[in-house]
């Protein structure tokens, strides 16, 4: 009882410490620190409560939240698709960010590491995860969010979180930045019908771009060659998909995004379109090009 009050009591005191006056200035490196705080702390609450609350109680209000091929915009959207697997309403969830990004106008940041499912008859599983976050007056908030359940990764090391910021300082409208940040989203989908996923990706992606990679990689794909190695690993044919953004948000000063969508593989048997949800982050370059940065 008592590890699970001093989560608690760690969880609220973060989020006090966290919650500012909307448009409060505050400096990136602390915003930052902040971040990365908030994503330990969430997971240290987590440990005492089911996987459920543990997860959906760090979402905003608007999370989109990718699970087994399917979309939940909003958190109650968000825990009745966690509850179509029942396992997951006794399951234990723990998970360690090994990374945390932020814009450097300290609004929007994105974390991801590894996480770990104890269920109750002794089994557990793992994997990676991904989370765009916004601070809001409540503190931070997970605004997008999904897992990629694979081989034991809650085993690798953790050596040093690594952290950093966008190169782009320019600033800019929001509203044009999130145009533009369309405009690359669907040029990037053209790119991969004129050469393979994975060029297309590494053509794309940042110097310290980051992919979740398939369930057989125990790690994340680090960095634009590492990235097209693994996408490509069957073959550099061009793929048949196709995606674009239903919906993009960015940083107040416009470095870094966030878009959401749909990749249309093919059309099934039967002639329907098959689809499946998805959500890019993106980091604005230091000429205000928009890069890949993490999936």
């Amino acid at each position: 009882m008592m590890k699970i009050q001093s989560a608690a009591v760690t969880l609220v005191a973060l989020i006090l410490a966290c919650a500012r006056p909307h448009g409060a200035t505050v400096s990136p490196e602390k915003a930052l620190n902040e971040l990365l705080a908030a994503d330990r702390a969430f997971a240290a609450a987590s440990s005492g409560v089911d996987l459920i609350t543990g997860v959906t109680r760090m979402f905003a209000s608007d999370i989109v939240m990718l699970s087994a091929g399917r979309v939940a915009h909003g958190v109650d959207s968000a825990a009745a698709l966690l509850r179509v697997n029942p396992i997951n309403a006794t399951a234990r969830m723990s998970w360690k960010p090994i990374a945390a990004q932020l814009s450097r106008s300290g609004d929007v940041g994105y974390t991801y590491g590894y996480f770990r499912v104890d269920v109750q008859n002794g089994n557990a599983v793992a994997g990676k995860y991904l989370a765009f976050w916004t601070r809001t007056t409540s503190g931070w908030r997970v605004s997008a969010y999904k897992r990629t359940v694979g081989p034991r990764s809650d085993t690798v090391t953790v050596t040093a979180v690594q952290t950093g910021l966008p190169e782009y300082r320019g600033g800019g409208d929001s509203t044009r930045r999130a145009a533009e940040l369309h405009v690359a989203e669907a040029r990037f989908s053209d790119l991969a019908q004129t050469v393979s996923l994975g060029e297309a990706f590494r053509r794309t992606a940042t110097p310290d771009a980051v992919h979740t990679a398939t369930g057989t990689d125990v790690t994340f794909r680090f960095g634009p060659d590492a990235i097209k190695a693994g996408l490509d690993r069957g073959g550099s044919s061009r793929p048949p998909l196709t995606w674009r953004s239903d919906e993009e948000r960015v940083a107040r000063n416009g470095d870094m995004g966030l878009t959401t969508g749909w990749i249309t593989i093919g059309r099934t048997p039967g002639g329907e379109l098959a689809r499946v949800p998805y959500f890019t982050i993106w980091k604005a370059a230091a000429d205000g090009t928009w890069r890949f940065a993490a999936e």
